[in-house]
């Protein structure tokens, strides 16, 4: 069907248009294509529109409309395979904080399982989608009262025995439980099992290791680390770009003199098979070098030589950076026009602002994004909003944007003693630095891989003969290739 393959390229309002169309004049649906078009609905309309009736929820998005046919949290988590796509529909639904305590464990392995992918803070988003003071520990199940008491901030109770028939969910989540009493990897491996080998085992095992002695005698934030982070992100961003060598001598040279820098990037964009590409890599990388203006010019001839989305959106990031915020604006509108999730796009350039300084700029392009978006990018425009408000003064916009964000999503109060709460963790270290925050905001950048901020900042406050810098080295560098442009170059900032 025309809808599906338009929504399979990323041409997601002409999808929306063929299959809205498509379900208005047929009765007879077959399941897969009503189990898209709940998709694409739900990326179209508001959260907060006419309910859909039951006959129509089919397929992992019907998770997104309906607690019922096995979407509570509590069952989601433990089926066997793990429905994902069924849990990011859960995840993505309007929720108010559950006092049920079956649901209150769902949600304790499911907001596990994103701290682990490194997509949101353990605590802080269980608490947002649970009533904790409602529910007693000794009505929650077994497996889940040593975890959920532990981050809650209650006193620790007796753990459980485990054995072959305990389901995976609930495994992981008694290896987290000794994971935040302090239990050391062998007993996190012993409490894995099989699971040991999986992403989520292996990021568990991380938050628990202990950093070993090095023998390494040179510094270890050096050139050549900034010089690798640079160049991870401009692969990243480009993926069909020039290769690693290219990219390292444009790095190499640009710390020494800038002009030689621009004569080898001038050289590698004539010689390469595909200019338009090579200047938009050549601008990444000036964008991990924090040089806005050599960016601007780099993604200026990629968008010259090929207007196509990507490259509209790096010259829109570099003239946000470079102090040209209206300029960025008209870009970003082409850019947006031209893609198929416009929202992605608002939403981008209003981090770019944001962390700027362009904070009038950033609420412009968040309320695009807040018009434009579907939930998750709703709940991620409307923070950046209230980011801005903040930096400006607007109390009452904050509060009319609290308030909107917590008909999908509250915020949950943060808590001092939360050691998986990297952002509360991070502001008590600012706020008051010791070798006591130091500590505290170690252990909370374990459990949240891809804090950057909390990473530098310990990277900042650790001798330089502390094991732990080389770990919080390779974690920058790695994280200069992540996704999230706006992450991955305060990575490599990080390591400058």
């Amino acid at each position: 069907m025309l809808g599906e393959w338009l929504w399979g390229i990323g041409a997601r309002r002409a999808a929306w248009d063929e299959l809205s169309a498509w379900h208005a004049a047929t009765s007879s649906r077959p399941v897969a294509l009503q189990g898209l078009y709940l998709t694409v609905r739900a990326w179209w309309v508001p959260a907060d529109a006419a309910p859909l009736a039951t006959t129509e929820l089919v397929g992992p998005d019907r998770c997104r409309h309906a607690a019922g046919d096995g979407c509570g949290p509590r069952a989601l988590v433990r089926a066997e395979p793990r429905d994902e796509l069924a849990i990011a529909a859960l995840v993505a639904a309007p929720a108010t904080p559950t006092a049920d305590p079956e649901a209150a464990a769902g949600w304790l392995a499911i907001t596990l399982l994103q701290a682990l992918h490194g997509e949101q803070a353990w605590g802080p988003e269980f608490a947002a989608r649970v009533d904790i003071a409602a529910i007693p520990t000794a009505a929650m199940p077994a497996a889940s009262r040593l975890a959920f008491n532990l981050l809650v901030g209650r006193e620790p109770v007796p753990d459980v025995e485990l054995t072959a028939a305990t389901p995976a969910a609930d495994r992981l989540v008694i290896a987290a439980g000794r994971a935040l009493r302090g239990a050391g990897v062998r007993d996190i491996e012993t409490a894995l099992g099989p699971l040991a080998e999986t992403i989520e085992g292996v990021a568990l095992l991380r938050v628990v290791a202990q950093p070993a002695p090095s023998s390494a005698s040179s510094p270890v934030v050096s050139e050549a680390t900034h010089v690798s982070a640079a160049v991870s992100h401009a692969r990243a961003r480009v993926l069909h770009g020039p290769d690693a060598a290219q990219l390292r001598a444009i790095v190499v040279a640009y710390r020494r003199d800038p002009a030689i820098a621009d004569r080898l990037a001038s050289d590698l964009i004539a010689q390469a098979p595909d200019a338009a590409v090579a200047s938009a890599a050549v601008g990444a990388l000036f964008d991990a070098l924090a040089d806005p203006a050599r960016a601007r010019a780099a993604w200026q001839a990629a968008v010259t030589a090929s207007p196509e989305v990507d490259h509209l959106r790096g010259l829109a990031g570099a003239m946000a950076r470079g102090n040209d915020p209206d300029a960025a604006l008209i870009t970003a509108t082409t850019a947006a026009a031209a893609s198929g999730d416009p929202a992605v796009v608002w939403l981008a350039l209003a981090r770019t602002f944001d962390g700027a300084g362009k904070h009038v700029h950033a609420l412009e392009a968040a309320r695009y994004a807040i018009d434009l978006g579907d939930a998750a990018t709703l709940l991620l425009a409307i923070d950046v909003a209230i980011s801005a408000s903040r930096s400006l003064g607007r109390t009452h916009q904050i509060d009319s944007l609290a308030a909107r964000r917590a008909k999908t999503l509250p915020v949950a109060t943060p808590r001092a003693d939360d050691p998986t709460d990297a952002t509360a963790a991070l502001a008590a270290h600012v706020a008051q630095p010791s070798a006591s925050s130091a500590a505290h905001l170690w252990i909370a950048s374990r459990w949240n891989p891809r804090a950057v901020a909390a990473r530098a900042a310990l990277l900042a406050a650790v001798d330089r003969d502390d094991p732990r810098r080389h770990i919080l080295v390779a974690e920058l560098v790695e994280l200069a290739a992540d996704p999230d442009a706006e992450l991955a170059r305060a990575a490599v900032a990080a390591v400058r």
